[in-house]
């Protein structure tokens, strides 16, 4: 939340996504008043295409890994935390590692994203 707070006026757009339904999630999202868009019901295939998912789970099964990506304005992922939380690294870190990541993003040179509600009245 904190990083959201930072950045939530700079051009910077959040978005969470679960391959849970939304009946699993929103309660979390409820309880932590999750200001930013959610999408529920990923399918694996899209989180393996994101680099989220742990295949080495027990038998076939597969986990989906909590990962924070930066995606640049051109479309393409320019950083990832590389599932720190899930390896136990340091998270003070990590959301330094977050922020700095969003700033570069913010200052490369590209024109600023089209917002839909911008470009509608």
């Amino acid at each position: 939340m904190r990083t959201f707070q930072q950045f939530k006026h700079r051009d910077v757009l959040f978005v969470s996504l679960s391959v849970n339904p939304k009946a699993r999630v929103q309660s979390y999202v409820d309880k932590f008043k999750v200001p930013w868009p959610c999408g529920f019901g990923a399918t694996i295939e899209l989180m393996e295409a994101f680099g989220a998912v742990n295949h080495m789970g027990v038998g076939t099964d597969e986990k989906v890994i909590p990962t924070l990506y930066v995606i640049g304005r051109d479309g393409r992922i320019c950083w990832s935390d590389a599932r720190s939380r899930y390896n136990h690294q340091d998270v003070e870190m990590t959301m330094r590692n977050l922020s700095a990541a969003i700033e570069q993003a913010l200052s490369a040179d590209s024109p600023p994203r089209q917002d839909r509600r911008d470009t509608h009245p």
